[in-house]
Order: structure tokens, then C-alpha cells, then sequence
């Protein structure tokens, strides 16, 4: 049966009771509304406090991460450190190792960077002569040593440092392997604010604590790996402060500090000055360029002002000079008729001495007759010049330093060209004598192969990305390094170069969604 319509409509509602009854709603509401913005405002607060405990394990990861990374590069310096020179000093000893020590205990003694005639040695000795003769010899102190300007303070002054004050040389290598470690953190600092990932700059450090080239760099007297630290340290100084010229001037001191150790670095203050200018962004920028260039010219250029007074020129070191005649234009005329540079050298020394003594003009300083010679051979062969230059790089980046290595552990090795086998296609093993060294040489070059191509391929990602700063300052100073290495190169002199080779090769990994902020 069908109810009508009258049954199901209500009767009618006077006005004010529906308004009575609209008011009594809202009233009842309002414990309601005031109870859900609460309940709301906890759910944030809870959510921010997620936020900052994950935050905050994952920057104790990441440190913790950094540590790890660190502990394994020291360990590994220090445990080819008790191998070798521990058991026996003269394991650690290079070419310039002699000179070097000598300026630092005269250094610590007399308080002055000088040393006596040489006398030995096959380029400097004949050098030292010819000077004395010519009266452009510099001038005895009352301790009777004569100012150095062969080799820069830095490294000498390193020695004496720690030596002094433990009289044990050993404890220069132990603080050597210290400084791999601090070389091993300062890049993967620098792969954070580069990368802005934090697997990438952990990759990145990890290839700087393994490489074997470091590990043995670290255990010699050589002055590779405090270059290597104070550069970084500047750049990552740089790299901190962007913008900031507070912040800059001392990154300039800290690269200018690396130029009293190695003078190529001194071309790395204008490089980096430049970059910061053109990728400031900001006016304030241009001031801190102004300021890491000034701070960078500081220690070159009181130590040039120091040569100065005590010889003609004005030269941050007389090293560039001497090997670029005794060994680039000998490296040029031995190839001009396809000798061999390590066999033909010591004679083609004294040939090199013969001829700047007959070519040189009357009252003209010995530095300079050699700058022009050097440079005349250069212009003559300009074309063998960069064939050897190309070369050379190719060395400085692909080669291994086996021996090297093998000579610090106090192991027999017989040098074995791995390249030119694979080249020929010969992969067989039966005629190598001791396998397990050619396995080693080739997973050595094939290490150094591999780093080059990712560190190519990251830098081509990086301009896909249109990471132009980073692109420019990583590859920019990794070429600008290649570039300054003398001729005839060798692995030792990558070294400068190997954190940013290794973060170039980082790169690869960073995908731009998923970058993170440092």
C-alpha cells in the first residue's frame, strides 16, 4: 500500500526553533574541531621529529662512513711503512731524498735553507763550477752554506719539523701516512659539496685511500703527498666558502703554501681565482676572487723576492730551469733520432753541459743562457716536443710504479712492458717468469685505464647535467696539472690529480633526481 505524500513530509518548523537548533549544533561542535587541530599539530610535530632522527642516523652513518674510509687508507700506509722503510730507511730514499734531508737539518740547525757545493751530483756539480767560475755563484753565509734555490722550503721544512723533534727520519713517513688519511677525507669533503651525494663522495675517497700509487707515494721521501694535502686543503677551504671573502683569503694562503712545495702550484691560485670568479654568482664573489688570488701570491712571492736578493732573476726555483735544458731538450735530441732517454741520458748530460758552455754569450747568467736554449729547442722541434708532451701525459696517467712499490717491500721484481704484450695480443703466461708480478703490473695499469674512462665519462655527465662548475673546476685543474708535468713523466706525478681524477669518476653515479644536499 502506497503511503501519501502528506505522510512523509514533516510538519512544519517554526524559524527560530531551526535557528536554535543550528546554534546548539555549532556549540557542540567546537570540543570536536579543537580536539582534531590538536591531534593535527602532534602528527606534525611527531613527523618533524622522524625527520630529524633519520636525519640525524644518517649523518652518523656518513661520518661514521668517512672514518671507516680514513682508518683503511692509514692502515694500509702504515702497514707498508712496517713492511719497508721501518725495517730499512734506505728503502724510502728517491733521487732528490739526499738534498733534501741535508737542507733540513741545516735548516733546523742553522735556521737557514742553504747547503754546500755540490759536488756529486752529474748536473748540478758542473753547474755549481761553471757559476763559480763565471763569479755568478751565490754567496757563503757566516755558517758557510750558500742560499738554496734549487729546491723550494716546503719539503725540507717538513723534514726538519718532525725530525727535529724526534730525531728519527721515520717519523716523517709515519706523519706522511697521516696526511693520506687527511688527503682521503678532504675529497670525499669535496664530493660532498660537489656531488652533493654522499655514495659518490665515498666512492671517491675510497679510490684515494686504495690507490697503490699513494700508498707508495706516502712511504718515500718525496714531497708528492704534502703537496697533495695542502692543495686540497685549500681547495676544499675554496670549495666551503664559496663567495665568501673572509673565507678566501686564507684558501689563497693555503694553495700558496703548496706553490713553496711544488712550483707548478702556483699557476693554481689564478686558476682557481678565475673559476670562483666566473661562478660566484655574486658581487660579494668578486671580492673573495680578489682575495684568494692575493692570499695565493703571498708565500711565492716573498719566496721569489728572496732569491732575488741573493741572485739575479726572479724565480721561484732554479728546478724548472736546470731539468728543462738537461732534460726536456736532452729528451728532444734523443728522439730526434729514436734513442733511448734512460740509456742515452747520462752522456747526452754532458754534451747538454758542452753546449751550453760554448753557446752561451759573453756576461750572460747561466739561467737565462739555459731558459733560451730550452726554448730554442722547443721552437725547432716544436712537433717532437708535443709528441713527447702527449706522451709524457699518457704516462703520468696510465703508468704503473711496480718497482716502486716492490722496492719498498724489499721484493724482487723484473719490470715487465704488460702494455705492449696486450698490444700484440700476446695474453699468453708461459713465458713469464713470475706470474703473480705480471698479474699484479696489469691489474695496476688496468686500475689506472679504468679510472681514466669513468673520469671521462663523469665529466661528460656533468655537462649533460649542465654542472658547469663542478665540471670546470674538477677537469680544469686535472688539466691544467697533466699539463705542468715535466718530461719524461711518471705515475708519482698523477698524484696531484688523483682526488679530482677519482671524483670526476664519481660523478658517474650521481643521477640529478636523486643528488643530495650536502
Amino acid at each position: 500500500m502506497t503511503m501519501s505524500p502528506q505522510e512523509e513530509v514533516p510538519e512544519s518548523v517554526s524559524l527560530s526553533t531551526l535557528m536554535a537548533s543550528v546554534r546548539r549544533g555549532a556549540g557542540d561542535s567546537a570540543p570536536q574541531f579543537a580536539s582534531g587541530t590538536t591531534y593535527l599539530a602532534g602528527e606534525a610535530a611527531m613527523g618533524r621529529r622522524h625527520a630529524l632522527r633519520a636525519k640525524s642516523k644518517a649523518t652518523t652513518r656518513t661520518l661514521l662512513s668517512a672514518l671507516a674510509v680514513v682508518m683503511v687508507a692509514v692502515f694500509l700506509r702504515g702497514w707498508v711503512y712496517k713492511q719497508g722503510p721501518a725495517t730499512d730507511i734506505r728503502r724510502a730514499m728517491t733521487a732528490e731524498a739526499p738534498r733534501d734531508i741535508e737542507l733540513s737539518m741545516n735548516l733546523w740547525n742553522c735556521k737557514t735553507l742553504g747547503k754546500g757545493d755540490d759536488r756529486a751530483d752529474p748536473v748540478l756539480a758542473p753547474l755549481t763550477r761553471l757559476r763559480v767560475q763565471k763569479n755568478q755563484m751565490e754567496a757563503r753565509n757566516p755558517q758557510g752554506l750558500r742560499p738554496e734555490l734549487y729546491r723550494l722550503p716546503g719539503y725540507p721544512a717538513w723534514i726538519a719539523f718532525w725530525q727535529g723533534r724526534t730525531s728519527q727520519l721515520q717519523s716523517v713517513l709515519a706523519a706522511q701516512a697521516a696526511l693520506g688519511g687527511l688527503i682521503a677525507l678532504l675529497v670525499f669533503g669535496l664530493g660532498l659539496k660537489l656531488l652533493k651525494n654522499t655514495d659518490a663522495a665515498l666512492l671517491a675517497a675510497l679510490v684515494a685511500a686504495l690507490h697503490p700509487a699513494d700508498i707508495a707515494a706516502t712511504n718515500l721521501f718525496t714531497d708528492s703527498t704534502l703537496t697533495v694535502a695542502i692543495l686540497l686543503l685549500g681547495l676544499w677551504l675554496t670549495v666551503a666558502g664559496r663567495g665568501h671573502p673572509i673565507l678566501a683569503l686564507p684558501s689563497g694562503l693555503m694553495v700558496g703554501l703548496a706553490a713553496l712545495v711544488q712550483p707548478w702550484c702556483v699557476l693554481a691560485g689564478p686558476l682557481i681565482a678565475a673559476w670562483m670568479l666566473f661562478f660566484g654568482g655574486e658581487k660579494k664573489s668578486r671580492w673573495a676572487a680578489v682575495a684568494l688570488l692575493a692570499g695565493s701570491m703571498i708565500a711565492p712571492g716573498w719566496w721569489m723576492y728572496r732569491n732575488h736578493e741573493v741572485s739575479p732573476g726572479w724565480r721561484l726555483s732554479t728546478q724548472s730551469t736546470i731539468d728543462g735544458y738537461f732534460r726536456t731538450a736532452a729528451a728532444i735530441d734523443i728522439a730526434s733520432h729514436d734513442g733511448d732517454y734512460d740509456k742515452e741520458l747520462p752522456a747526452k748530460i754532458k754534451q747538454q753541459f758542452n753546449s751550453l758552455v760554448a753557446r752561451m754569450e759573453t756576461d750572460e747568467n747561466v739561467m737565462d743562457a739555459m731558459d733560451r736554449l730550452a726554448g730554442e729547442a722547443r721552437r725547432e722541434h716544436l712537433g717532437l716536443y708535443l709528441q713527447l708532451k702527449l706522451r709524457s701525459m699518457g704516462r703520468v696517467l696510465m703508468d704503473q710504479s711496480m718497482l716502486t712499490m716492490t722496492t719498498l717491500l724489499g721484493r724482487a721484481y723484473v719490470p715487465v712492458d704488460v702494455a705492449s704484450r696486450v698490444l700484440r695480443g700476446n695474453l699468453s703466461l708461459d713465458d713469464v717468469g713470475d706470474r703473480s708480478a705480471y698479474l699484479l703490473t696489469a691489474g695496476w695499469l688496468a686500475w689506472n685505464l679504468l679510472l681514466v674512462v669513468l673520469s671521462v665519462v663523469g665529466a661528460a655527465m656533468l655537462a649533460m647535467r649542465k654542472e658547469w662548475a663542478t665540471l670546470v673546476l674538477l677537469a680544469g685543474l686535472s688539466v691544467g696539472m697533466l699539463l705542468a708535468t715535466s718530461i719524461p713523466g711518471n705515475e708519482l706525478a698523477k698524484l696531484p690529480m688523483l682526488g679530482l681524477q677519482a671524483l670526476l669518476a664519481a660523478a658517474c653515479m650521481v643521477k640529478r633526481e636523486k643528488a643530495e644536499e650536502a
